[in-house]
């Protein structure tokens, strides 16, 4: 009987501490995703706010911060790449600002920018991307074999020209030598005997 006491009490004792290991978990996750989407959200208030006060180099921190943390809605997303936007244009740093707009139109492809609320360049830009993406890519020109296999022709033919011009160069340098060589020297003189008389006769 004290063992079944023991061996009741033992089993309630580890249940209960596991228990409260693992049960705070979920509810810890929860609660730092939660306050990581606040912290967001504060973010992106925080960023507008210094974007409409000309603060825009902070907006732009604010939010590239933003954007680097996990699990960002998409509402949260868009409204970053908007306001993104909107401080590269402020900033006149135009190639940041289309990528930014390129990532709220790959999000949202029928985003319609406010007029009244949007400057006229972020609203002139949002048009001039979903432009660009509407359009179809298009290929490189290839040529085809038949060009191709004419300009082959024309190297050859250039290529054989050369050969032959150098061949044709080396002969005439060869012969040209051989000539000179042939003829003593080339200054028309007639060569030298520079063989020694032999010993006089004796009387």
């Amino acid at each position: 009987m004290t063992f079944l006491k023991e061996f009741f009490r033992l089993v309630f004792i580890l249940l209960l501490s596991s228990s409260l290991l693992f049960l705070p978990v979920p509810s810890l996750i929860n609660t730092i995703y939660a306050q990581s989407q606040g912290v967001c959200e504060k973010q992106l208030a925080d960023a507008e706010q210094r974007y409409n006060t000309g603060r825009f180099d902070e907006a732009i921190g604010l939010i590239t911060e933003c954007l680097g943390k996990p699990g960002l809605t998409e509402q949260e997303k868009m409204k970053a790449y908007r306001l993104l936007g909107l401080s590269y244009i402020a900033k006149d740093y135009l190639e940041d600002a289309r990528t930014a707009v390129k990532k709220l139109l790959d999000m949202v492809p029928n985003y319609q920018s406010d007029p009244v609320q949007d400057p006229p360049p972020f609203t002139k830009m949002v048009e001039e991307v979903k432009v660009e993406q509407q359009q179809p890519k298009q290929k490189p020109e290839v040529k085809q074999p038949k060009e191709l296999e004419k300009m082959t022709k024309v190297e050859k033919k250039k290529g054989s020209n050369t050969k032959w011009y150098l061949i044709g160069g080396g002969v005439l340098a060869a012969g040209a030598v051989v000539a000179i060589l042939a003829s003593g020297g080339g200054n028309g003189e007639t060569p030298i005997d520079n063989t020694l008389p032999g010993p006089p006769s004796l009387p």
